[in-house]
């Protein structure tokens, strides 16, 4: 059978925690790990670290929980180079709360004994995880993009693969799809911050209007500072993120713009998030006060 091996440097760049290769990249993923392994056993096998993670417990907290893992198996389990090159592990994940099963990953640690523990870090591959890979995307970002999830997700997956203009066009479809949820969030932060009429007016009306560029340009003076990102209006940083010409463009640059967008929304998300959260706890306070 044919070697499994992902190819070097599949979709990772640079040295990257070994909790990160689990949590953050699909199987395929190939890289150079830090603290992938603890050192050698005896008969020199390497002792690959099963450090805790933090996944989603979907079957009995149903919530993010800290996991702990084992190693079930070590050894030639998969196709690929003869022994003492590449030293193949299951580690399996439980949920600390629940004792419920979590996750199972297939990995592999290439590199000859001898020569592992002379770098800090190590050449490490994941083959497989069960159930399958997906995405952690924060609550308020799924909540933001409703309905274009799945999008998201296949969006994200290019990121993560390197596919420049595949996650470009993803995430750009996502913004302006969903423009009208992103002014309404704004419309509830500028609500429940007493901003004056007309300029709740204005957002309102800037739903109606079907460019996206032309609405982020209606709203340009009206989105309140508490939404501002680095001193910057938010929908601005996305529609100058989105209307740059990347027609031809290397597909490393179009990578560069589509992190930058899905930072942005994430930060985005947060902002409205902690807003909205700020505002609420201001009323309750007020209203406790008022009516003791």
């Amino acid at each position: 059978m044919a070697d499994v091996t992902p190819p070097p440097g599949a979709f990772v760049s640079g040295i990257v925690d070994w909790r990160k290769i689990l949590t953050d990249y699909p199987p395929g993923t190939r890289g150079n790990a830090e603290g992938a392994i603890q050192g050698l056993t005896p008969d020199m096998r390497p002792k690959v670290s099963c450090p805790e993670l933090q996944l989603e417990c979907v079957q009995g907290c149903n919530r993010l929980s800290h996991c702990q893992g084992d190693m079930r198996a070590f050894g030639s389990l998969f196709p690929g180079p003869p022994p003492l090159q590449a030293w193949d592990a299951i580690l399996y994940y439980q949920c600390r709360r629940c004792q419920n099963p979590i996750k199972s990953f297939a990995i592999r640690i290439l590199g000859h004994p001898n020569t592992l523990l002379s770098v800090p870090f190590v050449d490490v591959s994941k083959l497989g995880e069960w159930p399958p890979f997906s995405f952690n995307t924060p609550p308020r970002v799924n909540s933001l993009i409703g309905p274009d999830r799945e999008l998201f997700f296949k969006g994200r997956r290019a990121e993560c693969e390197g596919l420049g203009v595949g996650a470009f066009a993803y995430y750009r479809r996502i913004i302006e799809d969903q423009k009208n949820r992103l002014l309404g969030e704004i419309v509830k932060v500028a609500q429940r911050s007493s901003a004056p009429a007309d300029v709740i007016a204005l957002l309102q009306s800037a739903i109606s209007e079907t460019q996206f560029s032309k609405a982020v340009d209606m709203v340009k003076d009206a989105v309140p500072q508490s939404l501002f990102i680095k001193g910057h209006n938010p929908l601005t940083l996305l529609h100058s993120a989105l209307s740059r010409n990347l027609h031809g463009a290397p597909d490393e640059e179009c990578l560069k713009v589509a992190r930058d967008v899905r930072v942005i929304l994430f930060e985005f998300a947060e902002k409205l998030s902690q807003a909205l959260r700020d505002q609420k706890e201001l009323e309750d306070a007020v209203s406790r006060l008022l009516n003791p």
